[in-house]
């Protein structure tokens, strides 16, 4: 089994000992509101003492508007059904 140990950009230890990390859950527990683009790194050691880090995971946003609706009319009000970011 490995160890996986999360920093933020300033060095500090963030999330649990998990491959993955919920930006999400994470951001949701700080009080300030948080500026984007936000670097993670990664550290993961082997049981046999083997370390590596990442470059750095960038997160450029957490939100993701899903539209309920299209109602084409030309109004520029739901018009399209835009996915991005």
């Amino acid at each position: 089994m490995a160890d996986y140990k999360w920093k933020d950009a300033l060095g500090n230890t963030i999330g649990s000992n998990e491959a993955i990390l919920n930006v999400t859950s994470l951001l949701n527990m700080t009080p300030n509101a948080e500026t984007f683009p936000i670097t993670y790194f990664l550290t993961i050691t082997s049981k046999d003492g083997c370390e590596k880090t990442n470059p750095g995971f960038v997160v450029n946003n957490i939100l993701c508007k899903i539209p309920k609706g299209i109602s084409p009319g030309s109004d520029g009000k739901n018009d399209t059904f835009d996915l991005t970011g």
